[in-house]
C-alpha cells in the first residue's frame, strides 16, 4: 500500500521506493521482488528488452521511465489466474 511521508513523497509500503517517474535497476529490482542480476538480463535480451537507459558513454546507472516500464509489464506478463491455466495438472495452490 502507498504512504506519503512527511517530506511529500509517496513510497510503497515497506519497499523503501518511491513513486516517481524515474527508477534505477536497483529499485525495480526491489518493486518487482527480482534479483537485480535478471533485471539486467531483462534490458540486455535481444528482443523487447526491459527499456533501460542511460547517458551516451556511460555503462552503469541504468535508468527506466515509469510509463516505459509499465508499458513493458503489460506486454511481458499474464494475470495470475491466466498463467495458473496454461500449466498443466494446476490446482489451487500457489
Amino acid at each position: 500500500m502507498a504512504e506519503t511521508r512527511a517530506d511529500g513523497c509517496t513510497t510503497l509500503g515497506s519497499w523503501g521506493v518511491n513513486i516517481k517517474e524515474y527508477y534505477t535497476i536497483e529499485e525495480v529490482s526491489r518493486l518487482l521482488h527480482v534479483h537485480v542480476t535478471r533485471i539486467r538480463e531483462l534490458a540486455d535480451q535481444a528482443d523487447d528488452p526491459m527499456p533501460f537507459r542511460c547517458f551516451e558513454g556511460q555503462r552503469r546507472n541504468g535508468f527506466i521511465y515509469r510509463e516505459d516500464l509499465v508499458a513493458w509489464l503489460d506486454r511481458h506478463t499474464v494475470l495470475w489466474r491466466d498463467q495458473r491455466a496454461m500449466r498443466p495438472g494446476a490446482g489451487d495452490g500457489c
